[in-house]
Order: structure tokens, then C-alpha cells, then sequence
């Protein structure tokens, strides 16, 4: 203890006699910053490019202004579509699309992404190119991701989807090729009914746990377990007593399943950029972007939509610890509902 107590006064003694007049900033450098993530399923598909800023002023103060992040020279940039060796295609990013952008440390002025459209081949890879004037072109590549399998709920039976208890309802499928994290949100539909009005209402449980592959093989069996208690429990935080509600009715075909799955690099930069929990709060950057920063990768989405409630689901919505005050109908009034409305 004693020489840790010396050893730090003589460091403090040191540090004390060091100059203090020296730059904080390294030289300035032009650095793209860059972020795209490809869709399959789509045919618009967006960049978003920018750039680093460094300076002598505040941060802060630079953050807010929109030079500092936009770039004011021109960009030419494109995508090529590549198979068997070959180019098939060329993309350009020609467009300019402006969006509104929340509120926080960066500017929100003049906010825009680059915009192309055309269908896109899940068996080819893509490679995009972003050239300005006198600097080293920005270039980064991907293949796609492309259906598979989801086998419950199943995709050509619509059972009923029991979720009631605490015993889990498990959600199946197989990998696709290339895929590495899957997610799954659930919609439910319901109608609110006033004296006045029946409104439907759309409840999206997006809180669920991810699931990774173990390789990026196609046809790897995935399971995400889900709870009835945990459906009920998300629902009593979502749906607030109204006096002015009469009755509450789950929709006949009201619940939807919303699969979405990304790559490697994708997976990789949630994992590099998710906030720690640990004593070690620095993590490595990832960037997958040459002569730049940033991410260029893909991911693909499929639904399974109109499943139903089954009868306990409805019960337990309606008489259940977490939902009982919400004026949810029985299974009974729920059926008497439906065969009235057809919904």
C-alpha cells in the first residue's frame, strides 16, 4: 500500500510538471460516414451518407449545425448488382429524399437520405460506390437474406394461438441462408366500443427476445418461447380504463406475427453498438465501410397475419389477474360478436 501511495504521488508530480499547451484535436480529416441496410422483400431502398466533423469550438455546438454533418460537395454514387462474376446491374442514387428527423445533439435541418428503386436478386451480392472529388472512392458490399420457413403458427393452418398461462407458446422456424439474428413482434387487434363508436386499436409487442442462429446455414430449427402471462401483462400496460369504453372485443383474425431477420454485419454492430451492463463500458467500433465508416448489410421481413385468439386467450383476457378491468368480452360475448360482425 505504501508504494502504491508513493507511486501515485510521484505520477501526480509529473503530470504536474508537464507542459500544458498542446492540441487536443488531431489534424482534420474528410471521413464518409455511412449506413445502408438492404431489403430483398422491397424495391425502394435507401443511404443515408454523411460526414465526421472536428473542430476547435463546442462539440455541441458544432453537432447542431447541419454543415457539420451533411455533405455541401457532390457525391456520385451507385450500387452494382453482381452474379456469377458478372455485373448486371447499376443502381444510382440519384434522389434525395428529406425526413424529418427527432430532436437531439445533431442537427435536424436539411436531413435527407439518397434514394434508388428497382428489384432487387436475394441470389446476387451488392457493392456500392460513393465517389467525391479527389478523395479515395467509399465502397462497401452485401449479399441478401431471402424467406424461409416459419412452422407455427403454421403458414397454410390457422390454429388458434393459445396464449393464457405460463406455459410457453413457441414460435418456430427455420434459418435462411445467411441470416444470424431474428426478431418477432406480435400485433393485436381489437375493437373499442363507445356508445357512439366501434374503433379498432393495434397493440405491438416488440419487446421480445432475439434469437441467434448458430451458423448461417439455411434450415436451422429457432424457437422463441412467449408466455400467455407475459402477452396479458404487456396488454394491461398498454390499455387504460376509459369510463367512455363500453366493451372491449379481441378481432376475429387480430393477431399477426412480424418475423424480421439480418445478417452477420448486422448482427455484429447491435451487439458492438448495444448499451453495456458490465464494468467494461468501452466497446469496439465496427464499421464494414472501405475508406469510411459506417455499416452496408441486409435483412428481410415476413408476416404471418389473421390468426386467433383461442377461447382461454379470449377468457383469460376477459376474468385474467392482469387484464380483468379492461372490459375485454368473454369468449362467449366474443363469439356472439363475431357471428354478428363477421369481425
Amino acid at each position: 500500500m505504501r508504494f502504491l501511495i508513493i507511486s501515485l504521488f510521484s505520477s501526480l508530480i509529473l503530470l504536474g510538471s508537464c507542459k500544458n499547451d498542446f492540441e487536443i484535436n488531431d489534424e482534420w480529416k474528410d471521413i464518409t460516414i455511412v449506413y445502408g441496410i438492404l431489403n430483398s422483400s422491397q424495391t425502394t431502398h435507401y443511404l443515408r451518407v454523411q460526414k465526421a466533423f472536428l473542430g476547435d469550438g463546442n462539440a455541441y455546438d458544432m453537432a447542431a449545425v447541419s454543415d457539420s454533418i451533411l455533405n455541401q460537395q457532390h457525391l456520385n454514387i451507385y450500387m452494382e448488382e453482381w452474379k456469377n462474376g458478372t455485373k448486371k446491374k447499376t443502381f444510382n442514387f440519384n434522389e434525395k429524399v428529406y425526413l424529418p428527423k427527432d430532436s437531439g445533439l445533431f442537427a435536424t435541418e436539411g436531413h435527407y437520405v439518397f434514394k434508388t428503386t428497382g428489384a432487387l436478386d436475394p441470389q446476387a451480392e451488392y457493392r456500392i460506390f460513393i465517389e467525391k472529388d479527389g478523395k479515395p472512392t467509399v465502397t462497401s458490399s452485401t449479399g441478401l437474406l431471402s424467406s424461409f420457413i416459419i412452422k407455427n403458427p403454421p403458414m397454410y393452418q390457422p390454429l388458434p394461438v393459445s396464449l393464457y398461462s405460463s406455459n410457453p407458446y413457441d414460435i418456430e422456424w427455420e434459418s435462411c441462408a445467411g441470416g444470424k439474428v431474428y426478431n418477432v413482434e406480435i400485433d393485436f387487434h381489437y375493437w373499442e366500443i363507445t356508445a357512439t363508436d366501434t374503433i379498432e386499436k393495434i397493440l405491438n409487442w416488440n419487446g421480445l427476445s432475439s434469437v441467434t442462429a448458430p451458423t448461417l446455414a439455411a434450415g436451422q430449427k429457432l424457437t422463441l418461447g412467449v408466455t400467455g402471462s407475459s402477452f396479458l401483462s404487456f396488454v394491461s400496460t398498454q390499455v387504460k380504463n376509459d369510463p367512455a369504453v363500453i366493451k372491449r372485443v379481441a378481432k376475429k383474425h387480430g393477431i399477426d406475427f412480424h418475423f424480421y431477420v439480418g445478417d452477420e454485419n448486422l448482427y455484429t454492430y447491435m451487439q458492438l453498438t448495444a448499451p453495456s451492463s458490465g464494468l467494461i463500458q468501452d466497446k469496439p467500433s465496427y464499421t464494414n465501410i472501405e475508406n469510411g465508416v459506417g455499416l452496408f448489410a441486409s435483412r428481410y421481413n415476413q408476416s404471418i397475419s389473421g390468426r386467433t385468439l383461442s377461447d382461454r386467450s379470449l377468457d383469460s383476457l376477459a376474468l385474467g389477474i392482469y387484464t380483468k378491468t379492461l372490459k375485454f368480452a368473454t369468449s362467449g360475448d366474443t363469439f356472439t360478436f363475431w357471428s354478428q360482425t363477421g369481425e
